[in-house]
């Protein structure tokens, strides 16, 4: 092998890391994204809740919360494939580069723990919700 196919796979080689570590990057954006969605869409719903839950009626209630379910759902399904996604491309990038520091975020059990804390922060909004609108008198 001469020395000029030498340089060239180890350039082949280094492109691929790299687009490896920027898609891995982009991944974590986009996780980052969903999140900031996720969470302005949850205090969009605590103001609501906080502000006018006493005054709504009780289908206007069901319609609010049946469309919240349903969008929170889906930031979390999107949270949770751009999560899955990038645990992926970190994977080839450990492959690819065994040197890799591995990084914690990108494991299956940070996005199994994801999951669950997003879904228990849905669960205890809805249940604000519902103090807000049933206040125990003492």
């Amino acid at each position: 092998m001469t020395e000029y196919e030498i340089a060239s796979l180890a350039l082949e080689q280094a492109s691929g890391i790299r687009e490896q570590i920027e898609l891995s990057q982009t991944q974590l954006g986009l996780v980052q994204e969903n999140l900031s969605v996720f969470l302005t869409l949850l205090f969009g719903y605590l103001i609501v809740a906080y502000l006018v839950a006493k005054s709504l009626t009780s289908v206007q209630v069901v319609i609010l919360n049946f469309l919240y379910l349903v969008i929170m759902s889906l930031l979390l399904l999107a949270v949770f494939t751009a999560h899955g996604v990038g645990i992926f491309r970190h994977g080839e990038l450990l492959l690819l580069y065994p040197d890799t520091m591995p990084v914690e975020f990108w494991r299956v059990e940070s996005q199994v723990a994801l999951a669950a804390f997003l879904t228990i922060i849905v669960a205890v909004s809805i249940w604000f919700m519902w103090e807000v609108r049933h206040p125990k008198t003492a």
